[in-house]
């Protein structure tokens, strides 16, 4: 490796923060994620997303059938946490857009909840159908 400023050939394997003959400040670049680990961290939380997405309804569901109560209401809030999160993770980087990103997406997926729920309600109703 040379030096920027003054192209000296510096020692192998050399870690100084400056030339140690002009005293330019060297750049040191830090290690940076390959494409593939990138890719497949991304895979993990696209599995966490659906995951969520589907499984706290489902879940739901379940809990309905046996008569949980109040757990009911908790389980799709908390899906839609986890995949809200999970989708700001794929998304964003930086630590404040993947917060702010992640309560969108949160509130998202809920006024996803909202409109399975009303659109279901419609079916049963009997709306909907021309009849």
């Amino acid at each position: 490796m040379n030096c920027p400023h003054c192209q000296i050939q510096l020692p192998e394997n050399y870690d100084g923060a400056s030339c140690p003959s002009c005293g330019h400040a060297l750049l040191t670049q830090p290690e940076s994620k390959s494409p593939n680990a990138t890719r497949q961290d991304n895979q993990v939380y696209w599995v966490i997303f659906w995951a969520a997405f589907f499984g706290a309804p489902i879940l739901c569901l379940l809990a309905g059938l046996t008569h949980a109560g109040p757990m009911i209401f908790f389980l799709p809030i908390l899906g839609a946490i986890f995949a809200g999160f999970s989708l700001a993770k794929i998304y964003t980087k930086t630590p404040g857009a993947f917060v702010i990103f992640g309560i969108f997406y949160t509130i998202g997926v809920l006024v996803v909840y909202v409109g399975i729920i009303f659109v279901g309600c419609l079916a049963v109703m009997g709306y909907g159908g021309g009849h």
